[in-house]
């Protein structure tokens, strides 16, 4: 599993094209939103 960094996420916003993620790196982040995501949604029942 990679570690994907702020610095690294900031370079693809600023330039994608130049900048592209890895397979890896995409995979992760869209784990780290999954998690986000189950986070908010347990945060919400618990309300």
């Amino acid at each position: 599993m990679t570690t994907i960094t702020k610095e690294r996420i900031e370079l693809f916003i600023k330039s994608p094209l130049e900048n592209g993620l890895t397979r890896g790196e995409q995979m992760e982040l869209a784990r780290i939103a999954l998690t986000d995501i189950l986070s908010e949604m347990s945060h919400q029942l618990a309300i």
